[in-house]
């Protein structure tokens, strides 16, 4: 074998090590990126806390369940509805 092959064989070598050493700290940076937890609320709820906040809790509870029963859709979608009724609601008037 001469110099050359042996060059592109290194190279080729060279490359697929980088390639894999790439790879895996790529799956490393994106495993920290995962999804909050659980215990951690939303965007949705926290603007929903944010725009009913002189509500009492058991008033924006009664509120979510409202929406989630005349729309029929889950806890995070009565929310954003909420949400963005009452944003509907305060551009009417302006």
């Amino acid at each position: 074998m001469d110099y050359t092959t042996a060059a592109f064989i290194g190279a080729g070598c060279g490359i697929v090590a980088l390639w894999i050493y790439a790879t895996w700290v790529w799956m490393l940076a994106d495993k920290g990126r995962e999804s909050p937890p659980d215990n951690q609320p939303s965007d949705i709820e926290r603007n929903f806390r944010a725009v009913f906040s002189i509500m009492s809790e058991d008033r924006r509870q009664s509120l979510i369940r409202y929406n989630m029963e005349q729309y029929e859709c889950d806890r995070l979608a009565a929310m954003k509805r909420a949400v963005d009724d009452r944003e509907r609601d305060a551009r009417r008037w302006v």
